[in-house]
């Protein structure tokens, strides 16, 4: 019911266009993205998500690398940001099978719940999830340990920056 009345409101939001496209195709990608922005619709590209394909691990990292390298490439060409979704690896924490996603990316986010204890260290109006910065391209612009304090409510779909935490003097996750 909740993911329902979520459909309804981006399906009613003048701000959201929603493009079902659950198999990665260069030339549906594209013309999407050109009709929205040829309708002046287009700003920004979200695309969930980037998924692994093939059987082989370098056969899987390379098609997802393209995938990504495709994606910037279609935000440079209309000169609009994207942004684009990837799995972790549950045991490492390190992106999922593509070390060419890395290589192409020009800011790579990590979002993660903060546990607990961060949390209570923070204050509830710092939030419950954080953005860290695990790569920028263009320098770094915070400290190793910092991050982006946000409020996620998944019951409304909602997500706001929330109240800046002091800073940590070590790595708090």
């Amino acid at each position: 019911q909740r993911i329902m009345k979520s459909i309804e409101y981006i399906k009613k939001s003048p701000g959201f266009v929603h493009e079902y496209c659950p198999i990665f195709s260069k030339l549906q990608v594209d013309q999407i993205c050109r009709k929205w922005y040829n309708k002046d619709k287009l700003q920004l590209l979200v695309y969930d998500y980037i998924k692994p394909s093939g059987k082989m691990a370098a056969e899987i990292s390379q098609g997802m690398g393209l995938i990504a390298d495709y994606l910037k490439s279609v935000a440079g060409n209309l000169n609009i940001a994207a942004l684009a979704g990837l799995q972790l690896n549950r045991l490492t924490g390190e992106l999922a099978d593509s070390l060419k996603t890395e290589r192409y990316a020009d800011v790579l986010l990590h979002w993660v719940e903060k546990p607990a204890r961060l949390v209570n260290e923070d204050g509830l109006a710092c939030g419950n999830f954080a953005i860290r910065v695990m790569k920028n391209r263009n320098g770094p612009i915070h400290d190793e340990n910092d991050y982006v304090d946000i409020r996620f409510i998944g019951d409304l779909m909602s997500i706001q920056e929330a109240e800046r935490h002091q800073p940590h003097s070590d790595n708090p996750f």
